[in-house]
């Protein structure tokens, strides 16, 4: 059946079991992943799933039930059983769940892309990435080179007792290349734009154009071979330049998950943890510097978390979470936000049909100020500028954290000196992001996507984005051997 076929039966379901609230999501993804290393193709994978999830408000309790069945006898399956849920949990619970009523809109949202990946060959596309592999020939020492691509496509409909009726349709692309070495025992390798998972965007196949592969390579592998022969880091307090990426990163963890309210109120305390955020300090926690300011923003253009509505069917919005250093504001759903008196953030999301929406970090995104990257490695007498990212590690509460550079290089006078291999640094949240002292500007600001966030139980990974430009910090704590 065609989803919005769906909803007249749905809404006599919801009527027939006298509910206070429900609402129908149908959602349909795509994901296609390919990988080429030295003209091969080393990896392709295709997935396709459709089917529908039903949540039910009834007698202060919520229910949720799935199936991959659309058909009005599978819809009043999944309506029966998340109702016997939802008045079953209402006896348990040890606070009622409410929301806040939505007026009713009809809405629609497709991500604005300049190419379809899903209207180009897989033969087409695994070309693109071949060429990209084959200008190894070209660099110095025939380097080992690999490059992936990464495309899905979401359709989703959704539908309320509140006569929220909603249909979007979300491209996601991810890709990047990296430089491998060897020299007899020792190896490094590099990558770009970032060292982790490649980088992400609501974007279709002009992302591989707009990052320009061929244009790097060259810095790239040049990076490398600094990599294989880089001493070890300094030990001791320094003043520190961190790129967009390991800054987003540090956002991610040490911010974005401590002001998702849910954790907040101790719902993810058995699998995650808590927060440092807790509401008390909510318009009196100094967590950063003037220049820490911080903005969730569901529309942020090319940001993984881009879109029209979240799964809740509340319209993406931007919220302040933290204005001059302080903190103003969460992450939430429509339940959580009720506790605080506030409008939810929008920032309900699930990993697919089958799973509940939680609420999720979105594109929380750190305000640029002024400058380039030079000028703040200009600023900096005695430090290291730490690119990428290697390994991180942060408590359950979000505050005591471990994070270490991919590389990094020594700063001497205001210029970069000698490579260094993964610099290390700890500290707390609060303290490391009050250290701030500079960030730059628009023009070095970059929406960087994480594709593998987790949260939950059962769990669920999305993605996720943080916007960051180079940031500096004085006076961190560097150490060795983490």
């Amino acid at each position: 059946m065609k989803p919005r076929s769906l909803y007249p039966a749905f809404l006599s379901l919801a009527q027939r079991f006298r509910v206070s609230y429900a609402d129908l999501r149908v959602v349909r993804t795509q994901r296609e992943r390919m990988g080429v290393t030295d003209d091969q193709p080393t990896e392709l994978t295709h997935e396709d799933s459709l089917g529908l999830a039903v949540r039910v408000l009834k007698n202060a309790g919520l229910g949720f039930a799935a199936t991959p069945y659309l058909t009005q006898e599978s819809l009043a399956e999944a309506f029966a059983l998340a109702t016997e849920i939802a008045e079953a949990s209402g006896r348990t619970r040890h606070r009622p769940v409410v929301f806040d009523p939505l007026p009713e809109t009809e809405g629609e949202y497709q991500t604005p892309i300049q190419q379809d990946p899903f209207a180009i060959s897989l033969r087409e596309r695994m070309d693109r990435l071949r060429a990209i592999t084959a200008l190894r020939h070209n660099l110095q020492g025939s380097p080992s080179v690999s490059v992936f691509l990464d495309t899905t496509r979401e359709e989703r409909w959704f539908f309320s007792t509140e006569h929220r009726r909603i249909h979007q349709v979300i491209y996601k692309t991810g890709t990047g290349v990296t430089v491998s070495l060897g020299r007899g025992h020792r190896g490094a390798s590099r990558s770009y734009p970032t060292t982790q998972s490649g980088q992400y965007e609501t974007a279709g196949l002009e992302l591989l154009d707009r990052l320009n592969f061929p244009a790097h390579l060259p810095r790239v592998l040049e990076e490398a071979r600094e990599l294989l022969y880089a001493k070890d880091p300094p030990e001791g307090v320094y003043d520190v330049v961190i790129d967009g990426p390991l800054v987003s990163l540090i956002i991610h963890e040490s911010i974005g998950h401590a002001l998702e309210l849910d954790r907040v109120f101790g719902e993810e305390a058995s699998f995650s943890g808590t927060s440092y955020a807790t509401v008390d300090q909510l318009g009196k926690l100094r967590i950063g510097s003037a220049l820490l300011n911080i903005v969730a923003d569901g529309r942020t253009p090319r940001g993984l978390a881009t879109a029209g509505f979240d799964d809740e069917g509340v319209e993406t919005h931007a919220v302040d979470l933290i204005k001059e250093g302080i903190l103003v504001g969460y992450l939430s759903n429509r339940e959580f936000a009720h506790l605080i008196g506030r409008p939810s953030s929008a920032s309900a999301f699930a990993k697919g049909w089958q799973n509940l929406p939680l609420i999720r970090i979105t594109n929380v995104n750190l305000k640029p100020h002024r400058g380039s990257l030079q000028d703040l490695i200009a600023g900096v007498d005695r430090g290291v500028y730490i690119s990428g990212v290697k390994s991180w590690s942060i408590d359950d509460r979000r505050e005591h954290f471990q994070f270490a550079g991919h590389m990094g290089w020594r700063i001497r006078g205001g210029r970069l000196a000698e490579a260094v291999r993964a610099p290390s640094f700890v500290d707390d949240t609060v303290h490391f992001w009050r250290k701030l002292d500079a960030v730059a500007g628009p023009e070095e600001w970059e929406i960087w996507g994480t594709p593998n966030c987790g949260k939950g139980e059962p769990g669920q990974t999305i993605g996720t984005a943080q916007g960051a430009a180079p940031a500096r910090f004085r006076g961190v704590k560097l150490v060795r051997g983490r």
